[in-house]
């Protein structure tokens, strides 16, 4: 009979990543791959072997390389967490292989795609596109993106708040300070 790991471990875990600012999604990912984990284990999380958790691993065969890397980092991380909070006497995951990932290349957008982009959109959806093309943010950081985040006085730049809770200045060049600057009269 499938027993669940008790939830106050995993609540301790949540607690301990949220302390460490990870982010919601990452969190929810994290999450999701344990449940997944313990589903096919068919027992808590904490009674893993190396070898159970060598045979999950063995099932990301057809996962991208990118995929079996964040899956295997995240079962790595519980176990690391549980041996540290003396959970576990040993870490079961140091038999997984975490496979490397080539960095991507960027695949910016044609500049005719650019110029269809901006003849056919307006308001908040052309400034999204605006601070994609020319400041270079990822989806979500645009939409992190709030009034006190806008400094146009003096040299003006843009404070992003991007992965794992980093926050940049960004310079604005003419482009996207024009748009922000149509928006703020």
């Amino acid at each position: 009979m499938f027993t669940p790991q008790p939830s106050s471990v995993i609540m301790n875990f949540v607690a301990e990543m949220r302390l460490a600012r990870f982010s919601p999604y990452t969190i929810d990912a994290r999450l999701d791959v344990l449940r997944r984990l313990q589903d096919h284990l068919g027992a808590p999380l904490l009674t893993a072997t190396a070898d159970q958790l060598d045979a999950y691993q063995s099932r990301w065969t057809l996962l991208a390389p990118a995929s079996a890397n964040i899956y295997a980092r995240h079962v790595k991380a519980f176990y690391a967490w549980a041996v540290k909070r003396s959970l576990l006497p040993v870490d079961p995951s140091e038999v997984l292989v975490v496979p490397q990932v080539r960095r991507g290349m960027p695949h910016p957008t044609r500049p005719e795609d650019l110029r269809k982009i901006f003849a056919c959109t307006d308001g908040p959806l052309r400034l999204a596109y605006v601070l994609a093309a020319f400041v270079g943010l990822r989806r979500g950081e645009i939409c992190e993106i709030q009034r006190h985040d806008i400094f146009l006085d003096g040299e003006p730049v843009l404070l992003v708040h991007g992965k794992g809770g980093k926050e940049r200045k960004v310079p604005l060049l003419p482009a996207p300070l024009a748009e922000l600057r149509s928006r703020s009269a």
